[in-house]
């Protein structure tokens, strides 16, 4: 998924989540040896599904490309589902995974940080009710057509059975890449330091 459009729109909206975005957000989700998985969209590169810490046996998944619809195929209750829905189908797979997720079980998925405040979702927040917390990814995401993306995007989540306690409050940040983080620190400081400081001579 993504915030491009117009000629550079990728069919079927397959936007393969980074596997070091997926990385990050896993150092903040804890599992249970009896937990079940399920990875509605697992996408034929299987960047989330296969950095799941379960066994195969424990963990479901279904992709289109593969001749699995989601929207389609029942899927018994899992304890854990985590995906990165297409945008275009968004309330149809956050409504399905809502459904077929355990009590006490945990639901995450990647969309833009705008996706909350759409006029045309408000009945479907009432219905579902709002994700419990945000971790917005830093920096920006690379999707399939290179560069960064336009907007901003987390991972939203439903956390009824505590897995996210890492997460520093109920809006934090999943940093993807710390170099990227480090680098723009050390850009800003040259930016400050005395040598690059305007000197007036009198």
């Amino acid at each position: 998924m993504s915030s491009k459009n117009g000629s550079s729109q990728i069919k079927s909206d397959a936007y393969p989540t980074p596997s070091h975005v997926v990385a990050a957000l896993l150092k903040m989700v804890a599992f249970y040896a009896t937990d079940t998985f399920l990875e509605p969209c697992r996408g034929i590169e299987r960047n989330i599904y296969d950095q799941i810490p379960l066994p195969d046996n424990k963990k479901y998944w279904a992709e289109l490309a593969e001749g699995v619809d989601y929207l389609t195929t029942p899927f018994q209750p899992v304890d854990v589902i985590i995906t990165n829905p297409p945008f275009s189908l968004s309330e149809e797979f956050i409504g399905k995974c809502l459904s077929e997720l355990k009590p006490g079980g945990t639901f995450i998925f990647l969309q833009r940080v705008n996706f909350l405040g759409s006029i045309k979702r408000v009945d479907f927040w009432r219905k579902v009710g709002m994700p419990q917390k945000q971790s917005v990814i830093v920096p920006r995401p690379r999707f399939a057509l290179g560069g960064t993306d336009s907007c901003e995007y987390a991972w939203f989540v439903y956390d009824l059975g505590n897995r996210t306690s890492r997460m520093e409050g109920p809006i934090s940040h999943c940093v993807a890449d710390w170099s990227a983080v480090e680098n723009y620190r050390h850009r800003e400081a040259k930016k400050t330091s005395p040598t690059n400081a305007h000197t007036v001579k009198y």
